[in-house]
């Protein structure tokens, strides 16, 4: 990992440090009761991403543009321990590349299949299907494909660990030589409740495949992360957000061809059938569905 990574990663902590501060006097967590809930939540958000490029080619103009993402889950209980999750994430970037009229972004439906113990934890299985757009492509550069993996959580008091780790193939308009190809990649997730209403979260994702660009280049990708997300309204259940996420891109051609993003993002979200934030982590739609794949794969033509 690049020293930027490192910068980033100490630079999320502190402001997760931060913004928690306000909150140590707030309310004791409860322990979760046994049963399972069927619970949705929904988000959108909006802010900038700032994109470089590290070669000598300029494909991708350096600066700040619009990034606009959203997502919606719910988990479904199926008896006493066992429950279904859908869940549906899109981010759009307006981005500066060869294309400026045309924006670029990341897409993925997803399904989970989990054994919970609301006061231990989960494992399960998920699946999801995905699209990488890039525009700078000739034919719109659509990667459409699908991942597949396992996954699993930890209760501890307050703190929530949460593991992925599988498989994908998202190709590029069509071309099995170019994208995110039968690749694999982990991720994982820690979650603190200051309150049953304050998360704050941190998270770091890993990705390889062994043809990228042009059938023989290999991929190496990294995403890193963190986000606050505080109630806002004591008769309603609307929760602000705060989101920081980076990412880097690299081909081991010989160009060297390598990027790197910064996304900064505001915005709101909504909590249906439970009634706190905690307990919606620990009964509810707890789950979702990496993005790593497809954000890759959106990258494979501005860097190619």
């Amino acid at each position: 990992m690049s020293r930027l990574v490192y910068r980033s990663l100490l630079m999320s902590t502190a402001l997760m440090g931060f913004m928690a501060a306000p909150a140590l006097s707030g309310d004791i967590v409860a322990p979760p009761d046994d049963s399972l809930l069927f619970s949705a939540l929904f988000g959108i958000s909006a802010g900038i991403q700032d994109a470089t490029r590290g070669d000598d080619d300029v494909d991708l103009d350096e600066g700040t543009d619009l990034t606009i993402a959203g997502y919606g889950m719910v988990s479904i209980p199926l008896g006493e321990a066992f429950s279904a999750q859908l869940d549906g994430q899109g981010e759009l970037y307006d981005r500066a590349s060869q294309n400026e009229d045309d924006p670029q972004g990341a897409y993925m439906l997803g399904g989970h299949l989990s054994l919970r113990d609301p006061g231990m934890g989960l494992i399960g299985i998920f699946v999801g299907a995905g699209m990488g757009q890039n525009d700078d492509a000739e034919d719109d550069g659509d990667g459409i494909g699908y991942i597949a993996g396992v996954e699993g959580q930890l209760y501890l008091d307050q703190f929530t660990f949460y593991a992925q780790g599988g498989w994908g193939d998202i190709i590029v308009d069509d071309n099995p030589e170019e994208g995110f190809n039968s690749g694999w990649f982990v991720r994982g997730v820690a979650r603190y409740f200051f309150t049953d209403d304050f998360l704050l979260q941190a998270e770091v994702s890993y990705g390889e495949v062994g043809q990228y660009i042009d059938g023989d280049d290999d991929g190496e990708f990294w995403n890193w992360g963190a986000q606050a997300k505080m109630r806002l309204s004591e008769s309603m259940p609307i929760y602000g957000t705060l989101e920081y996420r980076g990412g880097n891109y690299w081909t081991a051609d010989q160009d060297g061809d390598e990027a790197e993003e910064h996304v900064g993002l505001i915005g709101l979200s909504f909590a249906f059938g439970v009634d706190n934030l905690f307990e919606n982590d620990r009964r509810g739609a707890t789950l979702d569905t990496p993005m790593l794949p497809a954000r890759a794969a959106a990258w494979t033509e501005t860097l190619d």
